[in-house]
């Protein structure tokens, strides 16, 4: 019988083969079976960092079943509403959101919590606040404006600031919990982002007084509310344990002109840094739009600039968590891609999400239930899953029959 001390010489020896493989750029690694079993680490306390493969659900709905039973996801994304949760002043519905952190407590799954501000607040709120009529970024009608609080606004942030209180006295504690996306000044889904129409642009500058400078003290602005908004997250949550927060900076985060690019450029860098500053290690910066153009190896395809300043972010602050959301699924496959296609687009975006830095991957459910893509769902959760038990290796490695334990070998991308 192995002793602990040979068992991690073992361990230690067989991550050098991998990493070599990586670094010398090897179409694949074969690995014998005896090998795969290898217990990848020891038993540690409780880390909250989110790593491997994170289910994807849609705004409002519960994970299926055969997303719990999946052994390769390791957490769930789950996004509500402001409005389905507080839709009442002072009055709570919790219901929903306690049977999916009681589902992810039998599963074994870590959640991603998004609770999303903006549009999707309650009418109380959008009765009591500043709000301004505004086209959605998408979905939706195109021509069709709604109440949307303005974002910086004290009686806005105080409110939100309440419910962020409540929500973390409520799942601040809970050990599913893995993550939550700092939310407040923005309009939908998990973002940092706000109307950007040019009819939007011309709104927002009428807002601030439409002077020669209103671009410059609208990003001051926004600054300002997302730090005291990631302040009171991190007091909300971090106070009890050490849970992680996201944030979901997209290329024109900030609705002002696009001939504009300095001011968006300097907007986006402060929020990292502001985010970084105070919540150090714990701050996970987001990435959405992971798809397979095949930049691997490099210089094939000119490679996305999203991505490229996430690694950049990730190789500087090496602490930081970097996480990639894939497009769904009628942006991510070519138009009438059947399974092979979509297999190999699938496995480029696999490859680029850990090429690219990626400490996990979040993927759309669809896709997750995708019998033919589940040997590339399980190779992500397994390279990126961390520490794994060898029991937990062993369940994952079922998804792996079809491939042989034939696992393709990835080379980071430098930027």
């Amino acid at each position: 019988m192995a002793t602990s001390e040979n068992r991690s010489s073992e361990i230690e020896i067989f991550r050098l083969i991998i990493k070599n493989g990586v670094r010398f750029s090897a179409g694949f690694l074969e690995i014998f079976e005896n090998d795969i079993h290898l217990e990848f680490g020891i038993a540690h306390p409780p880390d909250f960092r989110p790593k491997g493969v994170f289910a994807l659900i849609n705004h409002g709905e519960a994970p299926a079943e055969e997303i719990w039973k999946n052994p390769c996801i390791d957490g769930v994304r789950i996004s509500m509403h402001w409005k389905q949760l507080n839709r009442e002043k002072d009055e709570y519905n919790w219901n929903k959101l306690d049977r999916m952190f009681a589902k992810a407590d039998t599963f074994g799954k870590r959640i991603h919590l998004v609770v999303i501000p903006g549009f999707e607040s309650p009418k109380w709120v959008l009765d009591e606040v500043d709000t301004m009529s505004f086209r959605r970024n998408f979905p939706g009608d195109p021509k069709k404006t709604e109440p949307l609080p303005i974002p910086w606004r004290a009686k806005y942030l105080n409110r939100r600031f309440a419910f962020v209180d409540t929500l973390g006295k409520r799942y601040g504690s809970r050990p599913e919990l893995s993550l939550i996306a700092i939310t407040g000044p923005n309009s939908q889904n998990g973002e940092v982002v706000l109307p950007r129409h040019s009819s939007d642009i011309a709104k927002w500058r009428m807002i601030l007084g439409g002077g020669g400078n209103w671009e410059e003290e609208f990003k001051d602005k926004m600054l300002e509310a997302y730090e005291e908004t990631i302040d009171r997250f991190r007091n909300a949550f971090a106070a009890k344990d050490q849970k992680y927060f996201s944030m979901q900076i997209v290329r024109h985060a900030l609705p002002i002109e696009r001939t504009n690019q300095q001011t968006q450029n300097s907007y986006q860098e402060s929020l990292k840094q502001c985010a970084y500053r105070n919540l150090g290690k714990y701050f996970v910066l987001m990435n959405g739009g992971l798809e397979g153009k095949p930049v691997h190896p490099p210089g094939e395809i000119e490679p996305n600039p999203q991505w490229a300043k996430a690694l950049k972010w990730s190789v500087q602050s090496d602490d930081v968590v970097v996480g990639y959301q894939t497009r769904i699924g009628g942006r991510l496959y070519p138009p009438g891609a059947d399974e092979s296609k979509q297999r190999q687009t699938f496995e480029y975006t696999i490859r680029n999400g850990i090429g690219y830095g990626g400490d996990f991957i979040e993927i759309y459910d669809n896709d997750i239930k995708k019998e033919y893509l589940q040997d590339w769902i399980a190779y992500a959760s397994i390279f990126l899953g961390g520490q794994l038990s060898e029991k937990e290796v062993e369940r994952k490695c079922e998804c792996l029959k079809s491939v042989k334990f034939r696992i393709p070998s990835l080379q980071k991308i430098d930027n």
